[in-house]
């Protein structure tokens, strides 16, 4: 998918907009899979809580990188990161369907493997 940027996450008082359209195109993403998933039927309360979470810790991770909160930005995107692997290998995503999730996660940690 070609919504996510190549580069690093804007500074401070850059558009809020790009930040924003890029968590919902995730958001997107995110209910696209879980919706195509094998255990939507039985997990559905599970992964739809998955994707809210997940697209929360985003938000945040977005509104401290808007701050320059560098900490806060890795620890909420750390946390994004751990929700979605451990949503993965429960089935509750295919990894390849969520392949720009993890893209946009490595942008706001570039210094670890999604």
């Amino acid at each position: 998918m070609m919504w996510l940027l190549a580069g690093s996450v804007p500074a401070a008082g850059e558009s809020y907009a790009l930040g924003y359209d890029m968590i919902g195109q995730a958001e997107k993403v995110l209910k696209q899979a879980a919706a195509n998933s094998p255990k939507w039927h039985n997990r559905q309360d599970s992964i739809e809580r998955d994707v809210y979470d997940i697209t929360y810790l985003l938000e945040q991770a977005w509104k401290a990188a808007e701050t320059s909160n560098d900490a806060a930005m890795k620890d909420y995107a750390q946390q994004a990161l751990t929700l979605l692997q451990r949503a993965v290998m429960r089935g509750h995503f295919d990894a390849d369907k969520i392949e720009p999730v993890f893209t946009l996660i490595r942008q706001l940690l570039p210094n670890v493997s999604a």
